[in-house]
């Protein structure tokens, strides 16, 4: 069954949002590069790359189902600098917990659609999320531990640049 223009809409809607994540987290990377936390900045860079990647596998499963997607403008991030790896961290968790939710509405909207298809496909963002906020709840901790002790902050900065991708 083909994919009803609904369901493409608000599927676009959220490969658009994908993108924007990944702006944002580059955006982070430079940051955390110009302030010389070289690991942080590396993480961001492998999440932006991971945001690229679920923005392409919506985008296909768009097509598969015989949709076409609507892409929209890219706007910049709201902001360019943090005060410090924890508020950037932060930023990054808030915003996680912000893309799980835009994935329940979807899957909200997929059952009310009776659309099973593509509930059963948003699944995997799903828990593709909860990965996601256990690992910025991981580093966030991590930060606070370091505190403002920048020996500290640099040790959390080395271990987030070995993560495994």
């Amino acid at each position: 069954m083909k994919i009803s223009r609904e369901m493409t809409e608000l599927l676009s809607k959220q490969v658009n949002e994908e993108l924007k994540s990944a702006y944002l987290y580059q955006g982070m990377a430079i940051w955390a590069n110009d302030a010389k936390y070289v690991g942080l900045s590396g993480w961001m860079s492998h999440q932006a790359q991971e945001e690229m990647e679920h923005a392409q596998k919506l985008n296909a499963y768009i097509l598969e189902r015989g949709g076409a997607t609507v892409l929209a403008a890219v706007p910049a991030p709201d902001k360019a600098t943090w005060p410090s790896p924890l508020e950037c961290m932060k930023d990054t968790y808030d915003h996680e917990n912000k893309v799980t939710e835009a994935f329940y509405k979807l899957a909200e909207e997929a059952q009310a659609a009776r659309d099973y298809t593509t509930l059963e496909f948003l699944q995997w963002f799903i828990k593709e999320q909860t990965e996601e906020e256990a690992q910025c709840a991981y580093w966030v901790d991590r930060y606070e531990l370091a505190g403002d002790n920048k020996s500290a902050q640099l040790f959390v900065d080395g271990e987030i640049g070995r993560r495994q991708a």
